[in-house]
């Protein structure tokens, strides 16, 4: 809605800059007197060629002052033939409502009116410098410039509709309504599921909003957003807004969704940093209270905030308790648990789990030559490549996600940290684009040894599953760490290649 402005002198100096005398209207081109039908007729050109007219055809009609409005007018009646009746017929005016019309573009231009708009009286010139444009501008930037809030804003919103069916605040844009200034112009990364952005009125693709999120220029959820807009205080002026959305964004007592973070005693987020509003920590809530001390390494057993017991199926935390949890997930690859895993175990183990000899070939090589020297025992290099189970924790490389610690012991906080910062919202999946934002996001400087390691394993992984809706499950992703997803993949291809 409309609110009014304080009519203060330095607003009312404001608007004197959008008023300019005739004179200097006249000097920039503009004409400021209404034109003769001559002048009219005489810069008429063809539709076709551009060209003037030499002989354009005269208008009789005289102008209305209400176009397009219904109008009282005055309509002669046609004199009668009757004789008796010619004078008195023709003497008679009868008032008639004239029905709104819809013009032609010739009507319009016969009808063309101008109305010169007069210059409103000027201020005190000694008190506010109206003389002196230059001093007048330098004022008013100085004025926006200190200003900690605006007068008066335009604001709208671009709404897409959430998997819910509730619409949902991708887009706001803030403007000073008189400067023109773009105080906020941002993509707003919904914290929910979303079914489609809408593009069709929003104009914002999922390709747009990926971009905004890849190179940090998009606000991060709703809330965020209502905490820019509520740093810009004044007036709204409310632009195309679907579903009377803004009210509920800019009221703090209709926040649907509210991180009260005083129940946590600490600050997740701080608003002058981005990248603490986009990764969000894990915190669980109060359906996953079972999962006590999450900061705190298992050494064996793989818990998360649905199964804080870890792996029950077939007794797998009871058999390996001996293990520790990163012990557990090469154990797959040692099939005479001897604690010595040779190249040719992992070829087999890799073609067990679907991977075709030639990349398993591939990745035993490459595995065993960087992983055998750190799990030895001595300071000289085994010629077999081997590499032992016994120091597997030697193994840890840079850029991973930290869920397994330097001794190879499972901290359920940085594993449940995956999904809360790089999931998308409301979901304990990862995507392809998930899993990459994941890498980048865990990325150390430096570390390109690191980063290759953690690309191969993570794609290895997403090949392994390979999803049939393209999301990793965050269960099967549990189950890899401890190394128990593997005897099921291998026992069901195991099982279909017999049928077959």
């Amino acid at each position: 809605m409309w609110s009014t402005i304080e009519e203060t002198p330095l607003y009312l100096e404001k608007l004197q800059l959008l008023v300019e005398p005739e004179k200097a209207l006249r000097s920039a081109g503009y004409v400021v007197q209404p034109l003769e039908p001559g002048v009219i007729d005489s810069k008429k050109r063809c539709v076709y060629c551009g060209a003037r007219v030499a002989n354009p055809k005269k208008v009789k009609a005289k102008p209305t002052q209400n176009v397009g409005k219904p109008d009282i007018i005055k309509k002669e009646k046609k004199a009668s033939t009757l004789p008796a009746l010619t004078k008195a017929v023709a003497d008679v005016q009868v008032e008639e409502a004239k029905e709104p019309l819809t013009l032609s573009c010739r009507e319009l231009e016969r009808e063309w009116m101008f109305h010169p708009t007069p210059e409103p009286e000027r201020l005190d010139e000694e008190q506010y410098s109206i003389q002196r444009p230059r001093r007048q501008k330098q004022r008013l930037r100085d004025f926006l410039r200190t200003a900690a809030k605006q007068k008066a804003v335009a604001l709208d919103c671009e709404m897409g509709t959430a998997k819910s069916g509730e619409t949902e605040l991708i887009r706001l844009t803030l403007i000073d309504f008189f400067t023109g200034e773009k105080l906020i112009d941002s993509l707003v990364r919904p914290n929910v599921p979303m079914a489609h952005y809408n593009t069709r009125y929003s104009g914002v693709r999922a390709a747009d909003m990926r971009n905004a999120e890849n190179s940090a220029s998009c606000i991060w959820g709703r809330d965020a957003a209502r905490e820019q807009t509520e740093r810009v205080e004044g007036n709204m002026a409310p632009g195309r807004i679907l579903d009377s959305s803004a009210p509920k964004l800019l009221n703090k007592d209709e926040r649907d969704t509210v991180d009260d973070e005083s129940e946590y005693g600490f600050t997740r987020t701080i608003s002058e940093v981005l990248v603490t509003q986009q990764r969000l920590p894990f915190v669980p809530d109060a359906t996953q209270t079972r999962l006590e001390h999450a900061g705190t390494a298992r050494a064996n057993v793989a818990a998360s905030a649905e199964h804080p017991d870890g792996t029950k199926e077939d007794d797998w935390a009871a058999r390996h308790q001996h293990q520790t949890v990163l012990q557990q997930h090469v154990d797959f690859f040692d099939p005479d648990r001897d604690g010595v895993i040779w190249p040719l175990d992992s070829l087999i183990g890799l073609h067990k789990l679907g991977f075709n000899w030639v990349l398993s070939t591939i990745a035993a090589i490459v595995i065993h030559a960087q992983f055998s020297y750190p799990t030895q025992s001595t300071y000289l290099p085994d010629p077999l490549f081997r590499i032992y189970s016994a120091n597997i924790h030697k193994t840890k490389h840079g850029s991973d996600t930290d869920t397994y610690d330097n001794e190879g012991r499972f901290i359920p906080q940085k594993f449940e940290d995956i999904f809360a910062k790089y999931a998308q919202p409301g979901k304990d999946t990862l995507s392809f684009w998930d899993m990459w934002n994941a890498l980048k996001g865990q990325r150390l400087h430096g570390d390109p040894f690191g980063w290759a390691n953690a690309f191969a394993e993570w794609g290895a992984t997403y090949l392994m599953l390979w999803p049939e809706d393209g999301e990793m499950k965050k269960e099967d992703l549990r189950r890899v760490y401890d190394g128990s997803l593997f005897y099921t993949i291998a026992e069901r291809r195991a099982a279909k290649q017999k049928h077959h």
